[in-house]
């Protein structure tokens, strides 16, 4: 039995009276049947730690990993596995794969803040070498695709060929799809290992592995599939299998090279320490039934979402006197640009300040970023969210602005 939508949907969660939430897009909402069954996993491995751990967890999370390998229309479940965080899932990549002096890595300079940091920790520890493509926003696929593959052709001319790729599919801030599927292609055809940042893609946007085959490919449950904190998973192909470990090193090392033959291999050594957030992990089989029982399937919840976020931004857009970036692929999440023509030196420290005012002020967060000369406020839509919540951010924000 599927429920409407809107406010009343609140009843499903654990929101404080007040809180109003536009920023699903960050941390996500714990339905509360997720958070109930959490708590009784946590319970049952703290009384039963031994076979809890040891044996009754493996064939819940099999049973898991099949789900999600379905859903998101992977090759096959064995080349899936549960990981805390995407971070956790692309430092096991990057930090254990054996890069050596000189490869060269490229990325957008969109890219996930923490991911840069790994790239620039591997850049002063290993003395890999990094490319940055600029990207403007707003842009277009054909920008992404043209600079990508022109980057890569002059890095092949310098007798410097780019080793490796990182795609975000969807940017975090402001928040917008990328044609990662054409990029993807674009890697496979100058053999360049793809590594997809998917944080944001899976129960917002639907894909196939199959269908883009990237080499690596990391996402959270937490964001918009109503999973648990920390819960996330890393996919790999199988020939890469060999080639990485567990971050940090856990109980699943094996050498380098070794378990070709050993097609469960990508999950004996990343799962064996996922079994610390084991309960966390356990309990995404409630956001599944969340997903298909309460709220009638991820179709209803994306159509509903994203016909707000479209009404919503316009409507924030109205009430600044600014404009709604009409993004060429439409989510639950929409960038709106922001009113703000308040003099600094250091526009990105200006922006963290007036979500964190609003935010103290009001109880909705408004997460703002500075692009190009402009500042966006990045809104999500929610099953339990109505247009009033937009206008009363949109009014929060002003409330707090003007008072600059």
């Amino acid at each position: 039995m599927s429920f409407e939508f809107g406010n009343k949907f609140r009843k499903f969660f654990q929101f404080p009276e007040g809180v109003i939430n536009l920023n699903n897009g960050s941390f996500g909402s714990t339905p509360q049947c997720v958070a109930e069954l959490r708590q009784k996993l946590l319970l049952e491995e703290d009384t039963s730690a031994d076979g809890f751990k040891r044996y009754d967890i493996h064939s819940k999370l099999e049973f898991l990993r099949q789900k999600v390998s379905k859903l998101i229309d992977a090759d096959d479940s064995n080349n899936i596995a549960f990981t805390y965080t995407t971070m956790s899932a692309i430092n096991s990549v990057l930090l254990s794969y054996q890069f050596k002096k000189g490869d060269v890595i490229l990325y957008f300079s969109c890219i996930y803040g923490p991911s840069l940091n790994t790239l620039l920790f591997l850049r002063d520890r290993y003395d890999v070498e990094l490319v940055c493509i600029d990207v403007d926003y707003p842009n277009s696929s054909a920008d992404f695709v043209s600079k990508f593959e022109k980057t890569i052709a002059s890095q092949a001319a310098a007798g410097k060929p780019v080793l490796m790729g990182i795609i975000d599919s969807i940017t975090s801030m402001p928040g917008y799809v990328t044609p990662f599927e054409a990029l993807v292609k674009v890697c496979k055809d100058n053999d360049v290992i793809s590594f997809v940042d998917g944080a944001h893609m899976t129960g917002l946007v639907q894909y196939s592995i199959k269908s883009f085959k990237p080499d690596f490919f990391c996402g959270n449950f937490h964001k918009w599939l109503y999973g648990p904190r920390p819960c996330a998973f890393l996919y790999a192909a199988r020939k890469f299998h060999t080639k990485i470990q567990s971050i940090p090193i856990g109980s699943g090392y094996f050498p380098y090279g070794v378990g070709e033959d050993d097609e469960r291999l990508l999950v004996k050594k990343l799962e064996a320490l996922s079994s610390q957030f084991s309960a966390s992990i356990l309990a995404l089989e409630a956001s599944f039934d969340f997903v298909e029982n309460t709220c009638g399937g991820i179709e209803r919840v994306n159509e509903y979402n994203i016909d707000l976020a479209q009404r919503g931004g316009k409507e924030i857009a109205k009430i600044w006197g600014t404009e709604m970036v009409d993004d060429a692929y439409k989510t639950a999440m929409v960038n709106v640009c922001a009113p703000v023509t308040i003099k600094t030196d250091n526009p990105g420290a200006l922006a963290t300040q007036i979500s964190k005012i609003v935010y103290e002020k009001h109880k909705i967060f408004i997460p703002i970023v500075y692009v190009g000369g402009q500042y966006y406020a990045r809104i999500s839509a929610q099953v339990y969210s109505e247009l009033e919540d937009f206008v009363k951010g949109a009014n929060a924000f002003l409330d707090v602005i003007e008072s600059f």
